[in-house]
């Protein structure tokens, strides 16, 4: 959605850079431990 709507680009851009973060973090973790981290693991819908 923040490449789509031309006003967020420029205003989202740090968080569109921040989930790449997460992803990439995520990722790591996984690849190092064999499993998710436990924030992810544990997550339940909050409604």
């Amino acid at each position: 959605m923040i490449d789509r709507v031309p006003k967020l680009r420029s205003r989202a851009a740090y968080v569109k850079e921040k989930m790449k973060n997460e992803i990439i973090d995520n990722l790591n973790y996984a690849h190092t431990e064999g499993i998710d981290k436990p924030e992810i693991t544990n997550w339940k819908w909050p409604y």
